[in-house]
């Protein structure tokens, strides 16, 4: 799958049936690919791809303080990282040119002072001259799936809170590539394919993420 092991610090990986089953959501024909793999619980010492990820997903009312440099840092770390690895990458990097790149939308709605678009910023320095879009957005702020105190959300919480934004609809993708910055269940993808397929249903819907989560033995 790679053209060489030498071009990119971290290689894109999909996930296979070996793994698959770490995260109860995907299905056998689900295609998602990762950089590296997020230690649970591990906390930002555990691993660079653990403070990667930990400041990639600092919280916005952190903004103005002096460590929102490291958010902004990793944002562009991890854009910069996809960018090595999909053009590096046989299967991937023809198809990117079709390709619709989407952000997977935060817990947050646009209107919250809690909205954090980090996925949407990253994608804009990823692939600026080709096709970013918010093809779907939530409708009302929720509380993140990491500090929910279910034991486990449905998928279905989501789809129910999902709305397409309509101004970015059309024209109709290619291939739809959804961004996120973690794997764990894949709750997310889930949600996101079956929403999206309702408007595009012969829309191929790939997935890719920072790190996919493993637990600390």
């Amino acid at each position: 799958m790679n053209k060489s092991e030498n071009t990119s610090p971290l290689l894109l990986k999909r996930v296979d049936e070996l793994i698959r089953s770490h995260h109860g959501y995907l299905q056998e024909n689900d295609e998602i690919y990762y950089l590296g793999e997020y230690t649970v619980p591990g906390g930002f010492q555990c691993s660079p791809m653990n403070q990667l990820i930990f400041n990639y997903k600092k919280e916005a009312n952190r903004k103005g303080t002096a460590e929102w440099k490291y958010k902004q840092e990793a944002i562009e770390n991890v854009a910069n990282l996809f960018k090595n690895s999909i053009f590096n990458t046989i299967d991937l990097c023809d198809r990117v040119t079709q390709a619709t790149l989407v952000p997977v939308p935060p817990s947050k709605s646009k209107d919250s002072p809690e909205y954090d678009d980090r996925n949407y910023q990253m994608l804009r320095i990823l692939a600026a001259d080709r096709d970013v879009r918010e093809l779907y957005l939530q409708k009302q702020s929720r509380q993140a799936l990491h500090y929910s105190k279910k034991s486990s959300r449905s998928y279905k919480d989501l789809v129910t809170n999902y709305a397409l934004n309509e101004q970015a609809i059309y024209p109709k993708p290619k291939e739809i590539w959804l961004f996120d910055d973690t794997l764990i269940k894949g709750t997310h993808f889930k949600a996101a394919k079956e929403f999206l397929k309702l408007t595009y249903p012969d829309v191929p819907i790939v997935g890719f993420v920072v790190a996919r989560s493993i637990r600390n033995k």
